[in-house]
């Protein structure tokens, strides 16, 4: 227990990052990252030296975005393209619902939430979730608790 409470209240330092030493190739990382080549410094090798803390979390954000849209579009734009176009129609269905006042169901009376009239396709339907209840291990019932 005092390890964690140790962790929590301790004072940390700040918390430091090391100098960069990037290659001439990396130029275009440079600026991208929206930073003249002429503020960066250039050491005997020709690389450039990084010591700046604002220009060294811009490379870092940079570098980081770079790998990201380079796994976002890796080879499958058509499975991109149908993922993106499905998904904005559940949110475009949802926004219209919302703005006439849709619910998923009323219960009423006539309409219980044990055996509900409304069959909308949301996102399942109380015959899938009692089966995959009544399926679940650890389960005394068969329903919801």
């Amino acid at each position: 227990m005092f390890p964690i409470i140790n962790q929590i209240f301790r004072p940390k330092g700040k918390l430091e990052i090391g100098n960069f030493l990037l290659e001439q190739n990396k130029e275009e990382l440079i600026t991208k990252s929206n930073i003249k080549l002429e503020d960066c410094h250039k050491n005997e090798d020709g690389k450039y030296f990084i010591t700046d803390t604002k220009h060294k979390l811009e490379i870092l954000s940079t570098h980081y975005k770079n790998i990201y849209e380079q796994n976002d579009n890796m080879g499958k734009p058509g499975l991109t393209s149908i993922v993106n176009h499905k998904t904005d129609e559940i949110k475009n269905e949802i926004l219209e619902d919302e703005r006439i006042g849709k619910t998923l169901t009323t219960f009423t009376n006539n309409n219980k939430a044990t055996n509900p009239i409304e069959n909308c396709d949301y996102f399942s339907n109380y015959t899938e979730t009692h089966i995959i209840f009544k399926k679940l291990n650890n389960k005394k019932s068969s329903g919801p608790d």
